[in-house]
């Protein structure tokens, strides 16, 4: 019976040195794996690429959706609209209380401001007489604190608003000379 449990030691041996490897080889693989895999604490280089690319997409859309040079130029007509209708309200008061128009409207197409040369630029699709119609004095004070100018290109002295009185139907008609997005801003009474 020696040569059995000799033979049964051998078997136990070897099955312990088996589950000895094993184990060793085991620890052997968590730690290569350990070491192989690291601890990351932030982006890779991949993934802010993909985020910026994401975000410059979105930027896009909303800058061709909101498109603020439009809106701006939609705001500088609305101003001209309120400020033709504020000037042409304050001549037909002055009308209303003195019993005329102002001296400076005539039948011809001028410019408002307080230049005496220097308006005869392109108004529409007319070119106004040289020397502007100066409402200041007949408007200012009474009817409106200052004669409004244009948004963009107006100054005192050449408004960019320009102003004449038809002869047949003794009607006023004021004109933005300046609209923007192909507009025609002007208004008559």
């Amino acid at each position: 019976m020696n040569i059995g449990t000799e033979e049964q030691r051998n078997i136990e041996t070897k099955k312990q040195k088996n589950v000895e490897t094993q184990k060793s080889f085991l620890c052997f693989s968590v730690s290569l794996f350990n070491g192989l895999r690291q601890e990351r604490s932030g982006f890779t280089l991949i993934e802010l690429l993909v985020v910026m690319a994401i975000l410059a997409v979105l930027f896009a859309i909303i800058i061709i959706a909101v498109n603020p040079v439009r809106q701006n130029q939609q705001a500088n007509n609305t101003e001209r609209r309120s400020d033709i209708n504020s000037i042409l309200n304050a001549v037909y008061h002055y009308a209303a209380d003195t019993g005329a128009l102002p001296t400076s409207i005539s039948t011809s197409l001028k410019v408002i401001g307080t230049a005496a040369t220097g308006c005869a630029s392109l108004c529409g699709a007319s070119t106004p007489q040289d020397a502007c119609a100066n409402l200041t004095s007949d408007l200012t004070l009474r009817y409106m604190n200052e004669i409004p100018k244009d948004p963009t290109t107006g100054t005192d002295a050449i408004t960019r608003y320009a102003i004449f009185k038809s002869v047949v139907e003794n009607r006023v008609k004021v004109i933005a000379c300046d609209a923007e997005l192909g507009a025609t801003i002007e208004v008559e009474r």
